[in-house]
């Protein structure tokens, strides 16, 4: 080797390693290039996939047992799933209600196929908790979606109220290019329009009503033509084929990005801020993409920056500071580049234009991944080079 050779190689960065991040509620998942599954963070439920579960942190990631390789993975509140390099869908961790698809409600450890066959090309991990149970949805490459897990809210969209252990068909016969599952709500685009179905706490459907249950795709009111969408807990997110982002829902801690001038009934009749319909985020750039967590919302401009907005009470904003709630956007600090954001419940990661994961926010449970389980309030690298 020359020494030009060797200068140009100590130069140069390194190779990316990651192709992928999700956000849970107290676990991370990621995907390296090579299409392997690493997790860390919380693992009650054995959502990390490691073959075991324990309620102690794990801060480091680790390697999803059974060597299959991704090329796709989701995070939901205590399940994981994740799709194969040929579409077949896994999941693994809590199976309440039919949440992993795997024709029963048993809870996995490791990797275990869903059932049907189906082939998918993306696939969302829903946010319910365990007393919810859980459900997921995913989108085949023709369009279709199906959803699978807990469905009595109609938040499978199947046309009825009731649960799933296998995917079934979500009714309609809709061609979608997007599909999310939130916590007791689902949505998708179709044909540029945005379409939701589920329950309808605190006007998350965007139906232009305050409460309600859809049990079969529900066109959001506003006319507007969106590219994606993002359902979060009892509210929703998306980007207009302009640039802008929008959201509707339940707006406690300002994760809509505006004040709302509605209140609108939840469960056990709770009144609290809501928008019933889109409502474009007051002081948003314009965004290449929106993705919604628990109480707070990311997005990502076309040049990289990040911006976040709702509950900060962890640092999960990532503007260097706790506390204050934020109506709207704040730079994420550090001054990184930014591929793809995932929200979690009060934390946050993101991708870099390098191939890096970072996180921030609530670390109690280790899902920063960064070896310890201490909050932070701007990017810290995970461990996983």
């Amino acid at each position: 080797m020359t020494i030009a050779a060797c200068e140009k190689s100590a130069l140069s960065p390194p190779l990316p390693t990651h192709a992928a991040v999700s956000a849970g509620f107290h676990h991370t998942c990621a995907l390296t290039t090579d299409g392997s599954a690493i997790c860390w963070g919380g693992n009650r439920f054995g959502q990390l996939g490691i073959g075991s579960s324990d309620t102690v942190a794990h801060p480091s990631p680790a390697r999803v047992a059974g060597g299959l390789t991704f090329s796709a993975i989701s995070t939901g509140e205590s399940h994981t799933c994740a799709l194969s390099t040929a579409g077949s869908a896994y999941c693994w961790g809590y199976g309440g209600a039919g949440a992993l698809g795997t024709g029963d409600t048993l809870t996995r450890l490791t990797p275990a196929a869903v059932a049907g066959g189906i082939a998918f090309v993306s696939i969302s991990a829903g946010a319910g908790g365990i007393g919810l149970g859980s459900h997921t949805c995913a989108l085949t490459s023709s369009g279709a979606a199906y959803c699978w897990g807990n469905g009595v809210y109609g938040q499978l969209g199947s046309g009825a109220s009731t649960s799933s252990t296998a995917p079934v068909a979500v009714a309609g016969g809709l061609t979608f290019t997007g599909v999310s599952a939130g916590e007791t709500h689902s949505c998708g685009i179709a044909g540029g329009a945005a379409y939701c179905w589920g329950i309808n706490a605190h006007g998350a459907l965007g139906s232009g009503t305050p409460a309600g249950v859809a049990n079969a795709p529900s066109l959001v009111e506003g006319g507007l033509s969106f590219t994606a969408v993002s359902a979060g807990f009892r509210y929703t997110c998306a980007r207009t084929v302009a640039g802008a982002a929008t959201c509707w829902g339940l707006n406690l801690r300002g994760e809509l990005g505006a004040v709302t001038p509605n209140s609108c009934l939840g469960f056990s009749d709770d009144v609290f801020p809501c928008s019933l319909t889109p409502l474009a985020v007051s002081g948003a750039p314009l965004l290449a993409s929106v993705v919604a967590g628990s109480y707070h919302t990311c997005a990502l401009a076309p040049n990289g920056q990040a911006y976040c907005w709702g509950s900060n009470d962890f640092g999960q904003l990532g503007d260097g500071t706790a506390g204050p709630q934020r109506v709207t956007p704040a730079a994420v600090a550090g001054g990184l580049v930014w591929s793809r954001l995932a929200v979690g419940g009060s934390h946050t990661c993101g991708l870099t234009t390098e191939g890096d994961v970072y996180c921030w926010g609530d670390n109690l449970d280790g899902q920063l991944g960064d070896g310890s389980t201490t909050d932070r309030h701007a990017p810290v690298a995970v461990a996983t080079r």
